[in-house]
């Protein structure tokens, strides 16, 4: 996927919210990759204002890549008013080995800003195992201001917690 827009008015500065979630990765979805380095006028994909959660990987999802979104800050990765009502990033069901951040160590462009989002930044949830949380700005702004998901970080509730990698 190139870079997109999704719950977010064209230019991509204010809410223009759908009804659940921005991004919907589910049943046996593998391989795919959001956020991909490439010259484009939207500098990174922005996942931001929607009513549930920014992206959602579900069901037996595996190998999916998550990189270079604002997910809850507008597409310049400033405004604070573009929050999700619910996750920046919900992973659950049986979603296994998907990577969310940087695919490139040593630099900060190369990664998610996820914040803002009324519930967490990253939940896991469910039977969700071997997804790798690595190298994202989580309540942050690109600039370094201060944006915090109103209930945390990174939850990881899953059944199977102990086999997901969260490196921050």
């Amino acid at each position: 996927m190139e870079s997109a827009i999704v719950g977010m008015v064209i230019d991509g500065n204010a809410p223009l919210p759908n009804g659940e979630s921005g991004l919907f990765i589910g049943e046996n979805s593998k391989n795919n990759i959001v956020g991909v380095n490439v010259l484009s006028v939207i500098p990174r994909s922005c996942f931001s204002g929607n009513l549930g959660n920014g992206i959602h990987i579900s069901g037996n999802s595996s190998n999916n890549t998550i990189d270079l979104g604002f997910i809850g800050l507008s597409v310049l990765g400033l405004d604070t008013s573009s929050f999700n009502n619910q996750n920046g990033i919900l992973i659950d069901g049986n979603a296994h080995k998907n990577y969310v951040g940087k695919n490139f160590p040593n630099t900060s462009f190369f990664t998610n800003y996820i914040a803002t989002n009324l519930k967490y930044g990253v939940q896991l949830a469910g039977n969700c195992y071997e997804n790798v949380i690595d190298g994202n700005v989580i309540g942050y702004t690109i600039e370094g201001d201060s944006a915090p998901n109103k209930l945390g970080t990174i939850s990881n509730i899953s059944s199977k917690a102990n086999t997901n990698i969260i490196i921050t």
